[in-house]
């Protein structure tokens, strides 16, 4: 990639990224459009009721006695007592359905160092904290991993540019998210 540098004609400065900088990128770049978030949904049933609170109310001689929220005296016998176990309509509540994992399957153009943080991401479980089922296949080379993109039988593909430069140039409909030089 070339930067001009603004106010002279003459002066490019070329950037250069790591092939393991440029694989991290296509990664982080690829996870980001794949995992847009969604809200959480919405309550489906109302929160429950509240229960009868016990409240004072005042006699005609200035003494107190315990009634409920209705107004009726409660009981001297009735104590209150606090339970730790959950309400029976907390017990009911099922729990939110988790969504299932999207398939995702992602070439690289051989085995490399350069494509470990695609496999430390797989056992690690990184994708599917991002509900990714991701397969990580190796292909032969860069155009075998283009042509499977091309194809439809594969998300993204790890590859060199120059099979991206290639598809170009034969007018396939290619996206390069990002490239590295070696």
């Amino acid at each position: 990639m070339s930067l001009t540098v603004p106010g002279r004609r003459d002066a490019v400065h070329q950037i250069r990224i790591g092939p393991a900088r440029a694989a991290l990128l296509i990664l982080a770049l690829t996870l980001t459009a794949a995992c847009g978030s969604t809200p959480p949904p919405a309550p489906t049933s109302p929160p429950p009721a509240a229960k009868p609170v016990a409240t004072t109310g005042a006699t005609g001689a200035g003494g107190a006695q315990p009634t409920v929220a209705g107004g009726a005296v409660a009981s001297p016998a009735v104590k209150p007592t606090v339970s730790t176990a959950p309400s029976p309509a907390a017990a009911a509540k099922p729990s939110a359905p988790s969504k299932p994992l999207t398939k995702v399957v992602v070439n690289t153009s051989g085995s490399s160092l350069l494509y470990s943080n695609l496999y430390i991401a797989k056992y690690r479980g990184f994708f599917e904290q991002e509900r990714l089922d991701a397969e990580l296949i190796e292909l032969a080379g860069a155009p075998q991993a283009t042509q499977a993109v091309l194809a439809g039988s594969s998300l993204l593909a790890v590859t060199p540019i120059n099979a991206a430069i290639d598809a170009v140039q034969r007018n396939q409909p290619i996206v390069v998210v990002g490239a590295g030089v070696n």
